[in-house]
């Protein structure tokens, strides 16, 4: 029996910027960065940036979808997870 398993996740990693006005300037005031599960169209991006942070106008210049391997002994995530019956 394997001793490891390992699955590959995709996340999304946005980073948006908010223009407001300061001594009649405009001036980029960055947001939290935000990392979502999976790999997200800019469309949907903006939809839930637009979602988090309401009353303002967030403006995404960072959108990286990333493949990251995660790895876990077989014995712990038999351990953790949750058995699935079947139908």
């Amino acid at each position: 029996m394997r001793k490891m398993m390992s699955k590959e996740v995709a996340f999304t990693y946005i980073l948006a910027s908010e223009i407001v006005v300061q001594d009649g300037k405009p001036v980029a005031v960055q947001l939290p960065p935000v990392t979502l599960l999976g790999a997200v169209s800019p469309e949907k991006a903006q939809k839930e940036m637009n979602k988090r942070y309401k009353g303002k106008q967030p403006h995404i210049y960072s959108l990286e979808v990333v493949n990251e391997t995660f790895e876990m002994a077989v014995e712990d995530f038999i351990k953790y997870a949750t058995k699935k019956e079947n139908n």
